[in-house]
């Protein structure tokens, strides 16, 4: 017997070599099980570096401690609550000895609230389950982070939470350590989980000077008290306000309060609602730092209101500019009407990008949100090329705009991974033209990383859409990636009923393309159920339409590679092998270098092999398979080697097939595959 290469050295099994395009898998996986270490994650951002008083509201944190405590701080828009959070969590360091949690809840985003799929889906990625292990269902993730954080102290932030439901949602499940929760509602309905409130109040006169002095100098606010004084007036207590203020000051180290004060006192717009002060508003302080800005900043500042998510890149705002949007965009951070929440990645307070809208014409608003949805489409569509780039696409009339560009598919998917907040947005936001574009252009996010929770909403939404255009080939295509999604989530029979709908679409359009997909995807779900016989039909039709359209020829290999699995599953291996050298030779004379594919080819040879009784070319193909599938760390793959070298050790070393059979076992394990059943 060969030498078998060591199994998957990753713990949680997650690809980390180049990202291959993968047809057609077979053999659903599910990712449940907890990863063997579990990370430390340290998620808190700083406290601001000028944070001043609150000594009431950091005794009333202190003495809520004890146990699991559950804390949420209550008050105003602006008034301070993340930054005293943030202050105390840092005073405290012991409640989150085993890890820090952060997750901003966007009660007042543009996209609306984060739901708590994905806040515990990036929770669980901080504690190290790899991205495409994350369970599918809400509850099944909610058991998973109970079960990894059960014995932990950790310290979570829930910041900006927009109902008590979300935030119980997302409750660990030890009994020590702290969660600390931000909101400008009570969230009242806490109480039954514990809650104990404090409440942040706007800051004294005697803090907000303080404040103003530790950021633009006390001798300033020294020699001119009344200017000083009547500026905190201005601010109403809330920090944001007299942080753009004092970031006003700091760039204009020689001006004079009095100067600053009679900019704010000549501003008379005011933000409804928010007014905290007789004479002067919030509104007026946003106002003046907003009529000092340049044109540029000014016009970026009012249209990135428009844009779809909370968060965006230098490269999405630069859509949105002629400028440079560099500069525009470090302007605004400076006069604190922008944050830059890590590199290169901006955020507004809320109250600010209110502002902002308030700024723009409706004209000016409805153009930016346009600009915005095409740019994050046509960079969704490069993405999607860098990634898969063999697949097909349909036609388009938006490839005259900008896009990100990318460094290969790792690159491309790590993209649409990073951007898949602000892509769901434009989806749910977009007109139908955009919106189901967009998500068949997340096709290969969905591949390599699952986000099936991402996946099913979408898929459906983009149906619909395809629909509410009146595109019948593009509506097939979405039925056909919904019934895949449904596959990859273990539900074979909604999946078939989507294949079903997909080919009465394509019985009236005719589409070669989708025709074949469609049988493709039903010989799949026909092989994950365990009816290879009718697969067998499947993908033989399959093969035989993309025999008739031009340009098919990589999908013609890709169903005879599925059709010799299919035999092989039926006992022919006979007639399985004939059809497996003939998708291999296809696929080498079109130039595929896809690893994935020729790995997934050897795997397939060794099963033939072995099932038509070549036992010493079964050993070669498992043997070959085994080394690129642990190249590739796909735990899956490397399980399907062992497992067929295990089966040919038992003829002649009973003791090395069991060590391979517990090898492949625990690969199945790791990855929560149904083949483990097979081994137990």
């Amino acid at each position: 017997m060969s030498d078998v290469p060591p199994q998957v050295s990753n713990a949680t099994g997650a690809v980390s070599g180049s990202l291959v395009q993968a047809g057609t898998i077979h053999g659903g996986v599910h990712f449940h099980r907890v990863p063997a270490e579990i990370a430390k994650p340290r998620q808190l951002p700083l406290p601001p570096a000028h944070f001043t008083g609150r000594v009431p509201e950091l005794e009333a944190l202190s003495r809520a401690v004890g146990g699991r405590a559950l804390v949420v701080i209550t008050g105003a828009g602006g008034i301070g609550k993340t930054s005293l959070a943030l202050r105390w969590l840092s005073q405290v360091p012991e409640l989150g000895r085993d890890g820090q949690l952060f997750a901003n809840l966007g009660a007042f985003d543009p996209s609306g609230p984060v739901r708590p799929a994905d806040a515990l889906g990036q929770f669980l990625r901080a504690l190290g389950v790899a991205p495409e292990k994350v369970p599918a269902s809400l509850a099944e993730q909610q058991a998973l982070y109970r079960t990894m954080t059960a014995d932990k102290s950790l310290a979570v932030l829930l910041d900006n939470a927009s109902s008590a439901d979300q935030v119980r949602q997302l409750l660990p499940g030890g009994t020590d350590g702290v969660v600390v929760v931000t909101s400008r509602r009570r969230l009242s309905a806490l109480a039954a989980d514990g809650a104990r409130w404090v409440d942040a109040a706007p800051m004294d006169t005697e803090t907000s000077l303080v404040l103003l002095s530790n950021v633009i100098g006390a001798e300033r606010v020294a020699a001119e008290p009344d200017a000083a004084a009547r500026i905190v007036a201005a601010c109403a207590g809330l920090p944001i306000a007299l942080a753009v203020i004092a970031a006003r000051l700091v760039a204009r180290p020689k001006w004079s309060l009095a100067r600053v004060l009679g900019e704010l006192e000549n501003e008379r717009t005011r933000l409804k609602g928010l007014s905290k002060h007789e004479d002067l508003s919030v509104s007026a302080v946003f106002d003046m730092s907003y009529s000092q800005l340049s044109d540029e900043a000014a016009q970026l500042y009012r249209r990135l209101s428009a844009h779809p998510g909370p968060q965006f890149s230098t490269d999405a705002a630069a859509c949105l500019t002629t400028e440079a949007a560099e500069h525009a965009l470090e302007e605004l951070v400076d006069t604190n009407m922008l944050e830059e929440v890590r590199e290169d990645r901006f955020q507004f307070h809320d109250l600010l990008r209110l502002h902002a809208a308030q700024r723009a014409t409706e004209q000016e608003t409805e153009q930016a949100r346009r600009v915005c949805w095409e740019w994050y489409l046509v960079s969704a569509m490069a993405a999607d090329r860098a990634a898969t780039p063999n697949r097909r696409r349909l036609p388009h009339a938006f490839t005259s705009l900008g896009h990100k560009d990318f460094d290969g598919a790792r690159d491309a998917v790590d993209w649409l991974e990073e951007e898949r907040g602000n892509l769901r947005a434009v989806a749910r936001q977009g007109v139908p033209e955009i919106s189901w574009r967009v998500v068949d252009a997340m096709w290969p996010l969905f591949l390599h990383r699952r986000y099936n929770q991402d996946r099913e909403e979408l898929e459906e939404l983009a149906v619909e859409a395809a629909r509410a255009c009146g595109d019948e080939v593009a509506e097939g295509r979405m039925l056909f990636q919904a019934g895949m999604g449904c596959k990859a989530r273990g539900d074979h029979a909604k999946a078939r009923r989507c294949f079903a709908r997909a080919q009465a679409v394509n019985e009236r359009t005719r589409d070669g393309w989708n025709t074949g997909n469609v049988e493709d995807g039903l010989g799949s779900a026909c092989l994950a159920d365990g009816d290879a016989g009718q697969a067998v039909e499947h993908f033989r039709r399959a093969a035989e339409v993309w025999g008739e359209v031009a340009g098919a020829e990589r999908k013609v290999a890709i169903s005879m590679l599925n059709l010799g699995r299919a035999h092989v599953a039926v006992d022919r291996a006979a007639t399985a092998l004939p059809l497996l050298i003939e998708a291999k030779a296809r696929l080498t004379a079109l130039g595929d270098v896809d690893p994935y594919h020729h790995a997934r080819h050897d795997v397939f040879f060794a099963e033939a092999y072995l099932k038509d009784g070549q036992h010493e070319l079964a050993e070669q193909h498992a043997s070959k398979a085994l080394s690129a599938m642990a190249s590739l760390n796909s735990a899956f793959g490397q399980g399907l080697a062992l497992e067929i070298l295990s089966t040919l050790a038992q003829r002649t070393d009973p003791e090395r097939a069991e060590e391979l059979r517990g090898r492949a076992l625990a690969l199945f394990e790791l990855v929560d595959a149904p083949d483990a059943d097979r081994l137990r």
